[in-house]
């Protein structure tokens, strides 16, 4: 299945909704504290979710009030995925593969590219605040 599919799968859309809404939140919460992010940033982050998920142990710095904010993202992305296992959780999604968990994370890492327009775009997270309904 490709990433196009995925976008349109009535099974996926509430993962990738799930994502998504993690990352605009984590996007204001940062530009709300003065410390705005870029799609580069957020596409980084959601390559090493996709690698801890993968069983690998990713470097997560938290150096600055930047890195502190994308590492809570990381771990954020991380609970969801652990949410979903959990019976009787509303996010729970039945069987939910770590192939289909990183497949998802691929997705959104590839709508990033899509959207931005280069070195310190915010253009995906434009189109994110245009897409997700309000009130996520």
């Amino acid at each position: 299945m490709n990433t196009t599919d995925i976008m349109k799968d009535p099974y996926y859309q509430p993962i990738l909704f799930q994502i998504e809404s993690r990352i605009l939140n984590c996007a204001h919460a940062a530009e709300s504290a003065g410390i705005p992010v870029n799609d580069s940033q957020i596409r980084s982050i959601l390559n090493k979710v996709r690698k801890s998920s993968e069983g690998g142990k990713p470097q997560i710095p938290k150096a600055s009030p930047r890195d502190q904010r994308l590492a809570e993202l990381h771990d954020e992305l991380l609970q969801i995925r652990a949410q979903m296992k959990e019976e009787g959780s509303e996010l729970q999604v039945e069987g939910l593969t770590t192939r289909e968990w990183t497949l998802c994370l691929r997705t959104v890492e590839e709508s990033i590219q899509r959207h931005s327009t280069g070195p310190g775009s915010q253009a995906y997270l434009t189109f994110l605040e245009g897409f997700l309904p309000k009130g996520r």
